[in-house]
């Protein structure tokens, strides 16, 4: 018999807060980089070396809502193929089979070393924890030479990208500089005297896990990455090795064993633009019913401590990394609209024979400066931060303050 009739009601329509035309702009300026990114790779090394898969990811978030306005990871696929629509057959094996993973969305489905766009945060830890102030001043006269705690015979370099000179908290930001963090990460002895007490690896630790790493962003989408967090107990369970100070400098430049997605450094991004909120970031931005739109809240992940006070210093040193005639993320400013950003360069596989090494490329930066709308994060397999990144970056931000108006009167960062 019959038990019961439930009508059957119409369904909703899922609106995205992707918009098009901003995906149509992040995807061409990401090509233009990924391609000019490969001029970091050698070839006549001599070495029997993998071919490079180009790749690279973009996404853009709003600072308030965690809404993701673009997001895009290259090379794509065409989904028709798994419809009986496409051409099928070898196009599809093609698909499972490129080296260059165009199935994985390198935004939130991996996580790789974010060299430097990790500063921001360590800058951050050490204004909060004590460790520095923004007069504080650390000499780079191009590396860091520090003895062996057990054999003072042998001296390890920690070299930085460049010679910087003298540098306060602000420049240290702006010129990125590897000797600056090194300290800020571990401190400094000499001859068995501390001279500068740095975060250590536990600190480092527990804000990065603050920021919202080594766990799912909670994104709506499936396959996220969670990343990795390391710190010395993780090092000695999983590599068998004990914690050296070597781990806890390179820990402070975001390499080493460190791994976070792009999605989860601009949500870091975001976090810093708007002073503190971890947000929940989604691509879904409500659903149609009935006549009435319903929208996703938003969800606040966590609270990254820190004053108003230190957020101010750390924007301000983002502001002129991009807004500095020297600034490493200058080559990511749009034309007249002031923001700030950071640039990245991480290392990554096999070495070449004079022991150096492929990149990635990095770029997070959030605008308006004054009044920040948009956290913006790339990601390149191959490139250099400032080089390749960094005109990515421009790209997508000129294009989305295009389609949503520029200011009226371009902002100014307050020195």
């Amino acid at each position: 018999r019959e038990a019961g009739v439930q009508p059957a009601t119409p369904g909703g329509n899922v609106v995205l807060a992707l918009d098009a035309r901003l995906q149509r702009a992040t995807a061409e300026a990401l090509q233009r980089g990924i391609d000019a990114g490969l001029s970091v790779v050698r070839t006549n090394t001599g070495q029997a070396r993998p071919a490079p898969a180009p790749g690279g990811a973009a996404v853009v978030v709003d600072v308030h809502t965690g809404e993701i306005l673009s997001m895009v990871s290259l090379p794509t696929y065409d989904p028709n193929l798994f419809t009986g629509a496409g051409p099928g057959g070898d196009a599809l094996s093609r698909v499972f089979t490129d080296p260059a993973r165009p199935l994985v969305d390198r935004n939130y489905m991996e996580a790789h070393p974010p060299g430097s766009i990790f500063k921001p945060l360590v800058a951050l830890a050490a204004l909060e924890e004590g460790v520095v102030t923004p007069n504080t001043h650390i000499f780079s006269n191009g590396a860091l030479t520090v003895r062996d705690e057990y054999n003072p015979n042998v001296v390890y370099t920690f070299r930085d990208w460049y010679p910087h000179g003298d540098l306060d908290l602000n420049r240290a930001i702006a010129r990125s500089s590897d000797v600056y963090f090194y300290e800020l990460a571990g401190g400094y002895s000499e001859n068995g005297k501390e001279l500068f007490k740095g975060l250590g690896p536990d600190r480092i630790a527990t804000w990065a896990r603050a920021a919202g790493f080594g766990r799912p962003t909670g994104i709506d989408m499936t396959g996220e990455a969670s990343g990795l967090v390391p710190d010395p107990k993780w090092k000695q369970q999983a590599v068998g090795d004990p914690w050296y100070l070597g781990d806890t400098y390179t820990y402070g430049i975001g390499q080493g064993y460190l791994t976070t997605s792009p999605i989860q450094m601009a949500m870091l991004d975001a976090a810093i633009a708007n002073g503190g909120d971890i947000l929940v970031p989604h691509v879904v931005r409500g659903v149609e019913a009935n006549g009435a739109f319903t929208p996703v809240p938003t969800h606040v992940a966590g609270r990254l401590p820190g004053s108003a006070a230190n957020y101010a210093i750390v924007r301000r040193g983002m502001g002129s990394a991009a807004g500095d005639a020297d600034g490493t993320a200058a080559t990511g400013a749009p034309t007249g609209v002031a923001i700030g950003g950071k640039t990245g360069t991480a290392e990554f596989g096999q070495a070449y024979p004079d022991g150096q090494f492929d990149t990635h490329g990095w770029y997070m930066g959030f605008a308006p400066f004054d009044h920040p709308q948009v956290a913006v994060v790339v990601y390149l397999e191959y490139g250099v931060g400032q080089t390749n990144a960094g005109p990515v970056a421009k790209e997508i931000l000129e294009a989305y303050l295009k389609l949503n108006g520029a200011p009226a009167n371009p902002n100014r960062v307050s020195r």
